[in-house]
């Protein structure tokens, strides 16, 4: 596919990002894919570079990653996702076409079953994170939480690095609040059960999301 760079953000995923190389390289043959690794104990940069993809070390936090990704990336559209295998690679044509017409596309969740394995905890608290955030927001979007996501290069020269929680690790929010006048689209997606390695979810995220609606 012409013009498309695929981020992945990782921290500690040697487990996975064999596998997602792999599947991303027999299902769009000559894309970009840039790895943005934070600080990694594991052999997850190694495989990587191994592999001949593009990679990149920043400091601690997935906003961070991202960004830097975003910024580095060669291309004009741009696909965001994570190397977890929860996002499904095959939904990515979709996106890119998607991205022809539209600054944005969000892979999203919309009903109890696309959240994959979550608990209902962690579900009660990613609905309500999604619920508070469309409360700051002037573009109107259904899962402003998403991790999996495209954007047009020329958004991303317009963001604000200033009002990120680097640290933290909702982007796409972070991204989406500083724009009024953008064309989104949404496709829903199932989220998919994590095969190996474990969630960096954990507590400190909800503290940096919070930060994020101040900031």
């Amino acid at each position: 596919m012409k013009g498309l760079s695929i981020v992945i953000p990782t921290l500690n995923e040697e487990e996975n990002i064999k596998e997602i190389i792999g599947i991303l390289n027999r299902l769009y043959n000559g894309v970009e894919i840039l790895v943005v690794d934070s600080d990694s104990k594991d052999k997850t940069r190694e495989t990587a570079i191994r592999l001949g993809v593009r990679v990149i070390g920043t400091g601690k936090g997935l906003c961070r990653a991202v960004l830097e990704g975003l910024k580095m990336a060669k291309n004009d559209f741009i696909v965001v996702m994570d190397a977890d295998l929860q996002h499904p690679p095959e939904l990515i044509k979709e996106m890119y076409e998607t991205l022809k017409y539209s600054d944005v596309v969000i892979a999203t969740r919309f009903n109890r079953e696309d959240y994959g394995d979550f608990s209902f905890k962690r579900y009660l608290i990613s609905k309500a994170a999604n619920f508070t955030a469309r409360r700051f927001l002037k573009v109107k979007v259904k899962d402003p939480m998403s991790g999996f996501f495209g954007i047009r290069k020329e958004i991303v020269n317009k963001i604000n690095e200033g009002r990120f929680v680097k640290e933290g690790y909702k982007v796409l929010f972070d991204i989406l609040k500083q724009f009024k006048d953008i064309k989104i689209k949404e496709i829903k997606y199932k989220f998919q059960i994590r095969k190996k390695g474990k969630s960096k979810f954990n507590f400190k995220h909800v503290k940096c999301l919070i930060k994020s609606f101040l900031r």
